[in-house]
């Protein structure tokens, strides 16, 4: 999606920011990156370091910050969940598509912790909330989706088949969740999600 963003004269963001060690072992060695990230190097949108989370112009895998500590950044300071949101959303007066990759839970889920499983979902619920309460909703919509389902069954360890929720809000999300599922009946998959994202932002240009 970023590459296709850029085609179309959009201007895209990948709001996690990386530590100096991820960019030192992607560059001595030749192994799998994640999609969003194989996505970014591919299409050109830079990945955010410490230095842009220090500026508050990126967010922490973590949300609050807090890892960064134990990998040597004392100098990082910790925010709240909602501060982590008001940032997302400041990013969104700067970009046209921001995308926050939140992996905490699907660690939860694969550790089959319940106490862990709680505390990533409440750390999320608090930035989500506070994402909702500044959102200009008359330009931007907020959509939270994942790539599959794992956290919502903590009796297994490994993915699940279970539907993923699309929540959708703010401008558009009537019309968007309408193409999304066009009747009551029908299953959507996220196959659609992208094409309708190209849409939705693309037609505000």
């Amino acid at each position: 999606i970023f590459k296709q963003l850029l085609g179309a004269g959009a201007r895209p963001c990948f709001a996690n920011a990386f530590p100096q060690r991820f960019f030192d072992y992607m560059n001595r060695h030749r192994t799998r990156m994640t999609v969003t990230t194989l996505s970014c190097t591919m299409s050109g949108v830079p990945l955010l370091n410490a230095q842009d989370l220090r500026e508050g112009n990126g967010i922490s895998a973590d949300i609050t910050s807090a890892g960064w500590r134990e990998l040597g950044y004392p100098d990082v300071p910790m925010i709240e969940p909602a501060e982590a949101g008001r940032r997302l959303v400041e990013l969104t007066s700067k970009h046209d598509f921001v995308l926050f990759e939140y992996w905490k839970t699907d660690h939860a889920g694969h550790s089959a912790s319940f106490a862990e499983a709680v505390e990533v979902l409440e750390r999320f619920d608090g930035m989500l909330a506070a994402i909702i309460e500044t959102l200009d909703t008359r330009s931007t919509m907020l959509l939270v989706t994942s790539d599959h389902g794992n956290v919502e069954d903590m009796s297994v360890k490994t993915h699940t088949r279970n539907p993923v929720p699309a929540i959708l809000f703010g401008r558009g999300h009537d019309s968007f969740a309408e193409r999304l599922h066009p009747t009551p009946s029908d299953g959507s998959d996220l196959t659609r999600v992208m094409p309708l994202l190209m849409e939705h932002i693309t037609e505000r240009q």
